[in-house]
């Protein structure tokens, strides 16, 4: 007989190994498993009788299957089994990946919203309606159209000859457009009590391009972009009995981790949206200011009887590069497509887009829709410039609509020139960097 160093004696395991292989035949017959897949935990469950320090004694039970249950290598599909193995290690590696991203996903939203929620301090004007003018006739309405402002961008002069932009011209700009359409048509205010602002996208420079220095932080940016967009609401007040915000998302401030290129499903889950919930929270409990802030890609509202759709121009709703050539014909068939599957059989009046930076007004006839373009607020940058746009002009849309007419007049307003005016800045005070209100 032969013994360990411990004095056990290996013989008289035989009896045992023969019991413990005979009870993992039956627990195998008993579950529907080859021996050869059975884990210990198998085998446990299954009613095995034996413990696992017995087992340990015999040098474990994948020892044991092992020896006592080879698997028949005439029948046995090694790479069936190698392939289901690995199969069911990427699917699992998969999981735990998609898992990880909807984590990120839901607590920075949380996140967000908490911290939003606790900001009871946001300082808005406190405004004496009864001192303006109130509206006899309601029969205008102004809008104004503010998207792709790229705030959080810097450009440099000595890198663009004919531009540059940081906070501080940002400010002087927005105070320049905040200006424009609080003074738009005044001598008929006491006809007009309302303006309609629209956020048509990429108010700020994201996070797209990772090798762009010349970009700040996406929460100096998110920060940023709600200061100036607080402050141009809250001069609006001062001119007008109710201003009516409609949203739409965008390219720029997309989710990166969602995929590279640009979202076309759930185009809603975006930093643009994490802003239009701050916006929000800085005018809760003020019947003056109403949202329109919309999951679907395409932002519908409706000004007197006529119909606006509003999107950013990057999906659903393209019109190509208007700089350059501008395929009339391919937007009407996309708006007509648009109108034909309209939940309310109603045609849009007015199609309002952003995105490729050159302003543009132009009626389809096919469709008797008026197709609005916006400029950008930006201007020319490094990459316009490295695609041969050298100098395109800082341009936002204002607007005037009345009962007859969806577009009864419109105006584009050139920014540029307020880049040296601090008057501004008293409308718009400049971002500080700082993340605390």
């Amino acid at each position: 007989m032969k013994s360990d160093s411990s004095g056990y004696t290996w013989s008289l395991a035989l009896p045992l190994l023969s019991e413990v292989v005979s009870d993992i035949g039956l627990v195998s017959a008993t579950i529907g498993k080859d021996p050869a897949d059975m884990s210990v935990t198998d085998y446990n469950r299954g009613g095995g009788k034996f413990d696992g320090r017995s087992l340990r004694k015999l040098g474990g039970f994948a020892v044991i299957v092992k020896n006592a249950f080879p698997p028949n290598k005439m029948n046995y599909d090694f790479v069936t089994r190698r392939y289901v193995q690995k199969n069911a290690s990427y699917v699992s590696k998969l999981e735990r990946a998609v898992a990880d991203k909807e984590i990120f996903k839901q607590s920075l939203l949380d996140g967000f919203e908490s911290a939003l929620s606790k900001m009871g301090t946001i300082q808005v004007s406190k405004i004496d309606k009864p001192t303006l003018k109130s509206s006899r006739k309601k029969a205008r309405a102004n809008g104004v159209m503010i998207s792709d402002t790229h705030f959080g961008l810097k450009i440099k002069s000595d890198e663009v000859e004919h531009n540059e932009y940081d906070w501080l011209i940002a400010a002087r700009r927005m105070g320049k457009l905040a200006d424009q359409a609080a003074q738009y048509k005044i001598n008929h205010r006491d006809e007009c009590d309302e303006i309609h602002v629209c956020l048509g996208g990429d108010l700020g420079q994201g996070i797209i391009h990772m090798s762009d220095n010349n970009t700040d932080l996406i929460t100096y940016q998110v920060a940023g972009i709600i200061s100036y967009i607080v402050q141009t609401i809250d001069h609006l007040r001062k001119y007008y009995q109710h201003v009516h915000i409609h949203c739409t998302h965008d390219n720029h401030l997309r989710l990166t981790h969602k995929g590279p290129d640009r979202a076309l499903a759930q185009k809603f889950d975006a930093f643009s949206t994490m802003i239009h919930i701050g916006i929000q929270y800085a005018f809760r409990g003020m019947d003056d200011v109403t949202f329109t802030v919309p999951k679907h890609a395409i932002t519908t509202f409706n000004i007197f009887d006529h119909k606006f759709g509003l999107t950013h121009g990057d999906t659903h709703i393209e019109s190509g590069n208007t700089g350059t050539t501008v395929n009339i014909k391919n937007i009407a068939n996309q708006v007509l497509r648009l109108n034909a599957a309209a939940a309310d059989n109603k045609i849009y009046d007015v199609i309002l887009l952003g995105h490729v930076h050159t302003p543009l007004y132009t009626h389809l006839s096919e469709t008797n829709t008026r197709l609005v373009i916006n400029g950008t607020g930006s201007g020319t940058d490094p990459y316009s410039e490295s695609k041969g746009w050298f100098r395109t002009a800082p341009v936002q849309v204002i607007w005037e609509t009345v009962k007859e007419h969806a577009i009864g007049d419109l105006r584009f307003i050139n920014l540029q020139d307020a880049d040296r005016a601090n008057k501004y800045l008293e409308i718009i005070k400049p971002y500080d960097y700082k993340i605390k209100i």
